[in-house]
């Protein structure tokens, strides 16, 4: 029946199929053998169910003869997953059942290719159907085998072969190895649960006739005696078949300490990171140790979530100079060219999350619109305040940071030599600038060293160059920028109403024309205390010289 492609002859019975074991059941009155995927060849029964009582064996009414992967074998060597080709009398069918056959032969493989179809020969003879070139060799399907997905050219398949070395299954696995964490097992065998690339935890069954490696040695000495998640990632592969896990290894990975991310290469340490590399943050405990099992202390990251110029560490697993999967032991928070600034228009007021939970919201400004800002605990009194934040796993704000000289967390948490808080330092690719609106126009915003102008020593007579001599410096404004004002002199008894979202360019500028000072007589300057009702002091972020967050102060 069919086209011979290893050197099978054809065979001449009154009855065959073609099926898979599902079960091998042997006790001392017989062995029963289940089937499932039935290709009928000859006959009109599909049979679900093989049944040889040892006593017919004995006494000769049955004659049964096993070959398996070309070997002689007996009934109880055929295992789950086995591929069987059966010729028998089928006078002793009853139903799905046959039951003590006069004579029956049985051809068991468990043999598979894998391998890229190469081409496909369309044959309309009758004799046989399409033949496939996958790996180098041809092959056809077994004659009646149906539910086998559609093959392509180019095709990658994992075939699995009937004893005539026909297509009798295709199991599909995934493109490439995918990547987790072996958290540690129980004692059930053959069952290992990982925590995906997408945060989720699953057990799955392995397949050990295939992945022959998972062994009680794997198991203890690669997994459950390893303290480090890290070093328990894995490559693995799944059976679109059984879903079984077919291949499994622990996977080495390139260490990385303390090293800068830079979004504009995408690169941690030299490795390259795609938009699609899976990332997963390992949260520690107490004692520093990298927590093994607890799914609760990982967070699953994404390139965008990367910052930039945020120093990290971690493990990279690399396919040739991309990065395939990546484990992030530490992220120390620095803040680079993409970080914003928040304003707090309001002091906090108490909340519930929809889990019952009680948090303090905060009204503000962030990333040019107003937001509730969660935070897990009473930050105080903070209306006014320009501030960075960090949020915990529930995405609520647990640390805020102030852009204040000699704040020591504040400094902690950035490189100090790439910033700067006095007007007149040379340009730094990142800055702080808190001083006087001079001058505010499309093109840029011009400022005055406050300390200038508190002590009475900035003439009205303004040079608007860039020069240190004069405390003046103009910034251009970024396209992006973010701009927050607070009028001080609005009247109105609710006090968040004297906070705005406008453009860079509209802040007012400081009004410098001469007024009392007190003593009766007009001054050119304009000095601290009250007589600064007219001066508008602004903190504006800067970066590579152009202001991406402003705050201004209409006094």
């Amino acid at each position: 029946e069919g086209k011979s492609l290893k050197g099978y002859n054809t065979i001449f019975v009154e009855f065959y199929q073609v099926a898979e074991v599902t079960s091998v059941d042997v006790d001392d009155d017989a062995t029963t053998i289940t089937l499932a995927n039935s290709a009928c060849l000859l006959g009109d029964d599909e049979i679900e169910e093989i049944v040889i009582e040892t006593e017919a064996v004995e006494e000769g009414k049955s004659i049964v003869s096993v070959t398996r992967n070309g070997e002689v074998a007996s009934l109880d060597s055929l295992v789950n997953g086995d591929v069987i080709a059966y010729a028998a009398n089928f006078g002793a069918a009853e139903g799905d059942t046959l039951t003590n056959p006069k004579e029956i032969k049985i051809i068991a493989t468990n043999d598979t290719v894998s391998g890229t179809v190469t081409a496909i020969d369309k044959n309309d003879d009758g004799l046989y159907d399409d033949v496939f070139t996958i790996g180098g060799a041809d092959y056809i399907i077994v004659p009646g085998k149906a539910g086998l997905p559609a093959i392509n050219v180019k095709d990658s398949l994992d075939v699995v072969l009937d004893p005539f070395g026909r297509i009798y299954d295709i199991e599909t696995n995934a493109d490439s190895a995918q990547y987790a964490i072996a958290l540690k097992l129980g004692t059930e065998d053959n069952f290992i649960k990982l925590l995906l690339a997408d945060g989720t935890t699953k057990t799955y069954e392995v397949d050990t006739a295939k992945a022959k490696n998972f062994t009680e040695d794997f198991v203890e000495n690669k997994i459950n005696n390893v303290k480090d998640v890290a070093d328990r990632v894995v490559a693995y592969e799944v059976s679109g078949k059984t879903g079984k896990i077919t291949y499994i290894e622990v996977v080495s990975g390139d260490s990385f300490v303390d090293r800068e991310y830079k979004s504009r290469t995408s690169l941690v340490a030299g490795n390259k990171i795609l938009d699609t590399t899976p990332i997963i943050r390992i949260d520690t405990d107490a004692e520093g140790t990298v927590l093994s099992n607890n799914s609760d202390y990982y967070t699953v990251f994404t390139k965008d979530d990367l910052v930039n110029e945020t120093v990290y560490s971690g493990y990279a697993y690399k396919i040739n100079t991309t990065v395939a999967f990546m484990v992030i032991t530490s992220a120390g928070t620095s803040f680079g060219e993409s970080s914003r600034v928040a304003l707090a228009i309001d002091n906090p007021a108490e909340a519930l999350t929809e889990d019952g939970d009680k948090v303090w919201s905060v009204k503000a400004y962030y990333n040019g619109e107003e937001q509730d800002l969660l935070f897990a605990a009473n930050p105080g009194e903070i209306r006014g305040t320009v501030f960075f934040f960090e949020t915990d796993s529930d995405g609520y704000v647990d640390a805020i940071y102030t852009p204040a000289e000699g704040d020591e967390a504040w400094e902690k948490m950035i490189d100090v030599e790439d910033w700067s808080y006095v007007l007149w330092d040379e340009h730094k690719d990142i800055q702080f600038v808190e001083g006087v609106v001079v001058e505010a126009t499309s093109n840029g915003i011009t400022f005055a060293a406050l300390d200038q102008v508190k002590s009475g020593k900035l003439n009205t007579t303004l040079d608007l160059d860039d020069t240190k001599a004069d405390g003046i410096v103009t910034y251009a404004i970024a396209d992006d920028c973010a701009a927050y004002t607070y009028d001080a002199g609005m009247k109105t008894t609710k006090e968040t109403e004297k906070y705005d979202i406008t453009s860079a360019s509209s802040i007012k500028a400081s009004n410098f024309s001469a007024f009392d000072n007190g003593n009766g007589k007009l001054n050119d300057g304009i000095y601290e205390g009250d007589l600064m009702s007219k001066a508008t002091v602004a903190t504006a972020m800067i970066v590579d010289g152009q202001i991406v967050a402003i705050f201004a102060i209409e006094l």
